[in-house]
Order: C-alpha cells, then structure tokens, then sequence
C-alpha cells in the first residue's frame, strides 16, 4: 500500500510568496508587469484567494533567486518564520541588471 502524497497547502504559500514580494520592494504593478500579468493577479497570489501558474511561480522564483521549492509549502510542513530580507533584495538588484542589459542589446 502506497503512502498518499500531501498537496500544496495553499494559503502558506502564498504567505510564503507576499513575503518575497514585500521584501523585493517590488508593487503588485511592478511584479506583474515583469510577468505579463495583471495587478488583480499579482494581489490574489498575496491574499491567498489563488495560486500563480507554474510558468508564473518559475519566474518568480527566478526573479527572487530562489528554488521553486523554497516558494513551496506542502501540506502538513512545518512553516517556520519566513524571512528572505537583504539577500533578496540583492538577487532581485541582479536580475534587474541582467534583464535590462538583454534588453538594451
């Protein structure tokens, strides 16, 4: 017999990923024009009413400089007290950088 696997537990990661946002100093507007996504998008992902796409949870995590699964809560896991502070802030400076220089060029 098989182990049943535990899913996503929804509200914890989007807790999870407001604290990303907050902690970029990014606005819903701003996050959700790097992704081609609505602000209303961007505010439901932060309030926990839905979930980001996987395509938009990979570019997130990308522009965070984190693993998918570091924005992951699965059900039944222990959340601890989330903080991703300066480090974050730090990757996001980068990944700016990088994406407007592939801009420009």
């Amino acid at each position: 017999m098989r182990k049943r696997l535990d899913g996503i537990d929804i509200e914890a990661t989007c807790r999870r990923i407001a604290v990303y946002i907050k902690d970029s100093g990014m606005s819903d507007r701003e996050l959700g024009e790097m992704l081609g996504t609505t602000v209303q998008s961007v505010n439901k992902w932060r309030h926990a009413h839905n979930l980001p796409d996987i395509e938009n949870m990979f570019m997130m995590s990308r522009i965070f400089g984190v693993l998918l699964d570091d924005m992951i809560v699965a059900r039944g896991q222990m959340v601890e007290k989330f903080q991703t502070g300066q480090s974050c802030r730090m990757r996001l400076s980068r990944y700016c950088h990088w994406l407007w220089e592939l801009l420009l060029f």
